[in-house]
């Protein structure tokens, strides 16, 4: 009886040292390449890091060429995508954006599970490069909404909602139309004469190896939130609302 019972003791002591090790083993690890990062902002990083309780490292490795804005590097695990946004988030409310993230490897630089490439750049140490143009895709759709986003290249755009129409018994088109201009690689604003205000949209890219070949995701995502819908509308509800989510993809 004693030896049955010391047998499952061991036992019991072997899973909870596994699930602690396992515990351990997912907990997020931020390493912070600081090169192109000013004192002070790096002193507001840390400070964030630490009343959120994320694991952090600065690193001094130069960044790679190919990096040239705010831009996370990472390996997919169970728990990445929660830990992930939860950076995202308090990256964004200590002003800035992460407008890249890549699963794959960089240069030299790649990471293993549960540990995260950070690259920041201060305002005035962003890298010098070539501006490609905004429009790199000029077609967007929005699953929320239900409406397509095209931006032309003559700085026009339109929206197309498909709506239900009870009295038609079928969906009719509902067409916005205006001018779109980007006076920065990764924002894009877009006005109409039927609305009050312009509605602005920040670009974010997401790039994931699949069994077909490499997949980007571009994203339009608002900068603008408000519970109420048609809050840039000139006459209340009197358009669907256009101020939501827009995504494309292409295979590179």
């Amino acid at each position: 009886m004693n030896a049955v019972s010391f047998g499952v003791v061991l036992r019991c002591v072997w899973l909870i040292s596994l699930l602690s090790m396992s515990a351990c083993s997912s907990k997020l690890h931020v390493h912070i390449f600081n090169d192109n990062l000013s004192e002070t902002d790096l002193t507001l990083i840390e400070d964030k890091f630490k009343s959120s309780k994320i694991l952090y490292s600065i690193s001094t490795v130069k960044v790679p060429e190919s990096i040239s804005s705010n831009s996370i590097l990472y390996t997919p695990s169970i728990s990445s995508n929660a830990q992930i946004y939860k950076v995202i988030e308090l990256l964004e409310s200590s002003g800035f954006d992460i407008s890249w993230t890549s699963i794959l490897k960089v240069d030299n630089h790649s990471f293993t599970h549960n540990h995260m490439g950070l690259y920041l750049f201060s305002d005035k140490l962003h890298k010098k490069q070539e501006i490609k143009p905004f429009i790199e895709v000029n077609e967007y759709g929005s699953v929320k909404c239900g409406s397509y986003l095209r931006l032309n290249t003559d700085a026009k755009f339109t929206i197309n909602f498909d709506i239900w129409d009870v009295a038609l018994d079928d969906y009719r088109e509902v067409k916005v139309a205006g001018t779109w201009h980007s006076d920065d690689i990764d924002k894009i604003t877009l006005s109409a004469n039927s609305w009050r205000t312009s509605l602005s949209f920040k670009k974010r890219v997401s790039i994931e190896p699949t069994p077909d070949g490499v997949l980007k995701e571009i994203s339009l995502l608002p900068i603008t939130e408000n519970e109420n819908i048609g809050f840039y509308l000139t006459a209340s509800e009197s358009q669907p609302n256009a101020n939501c989510v827009y995504r494309t993809s292409i295979y590179q």
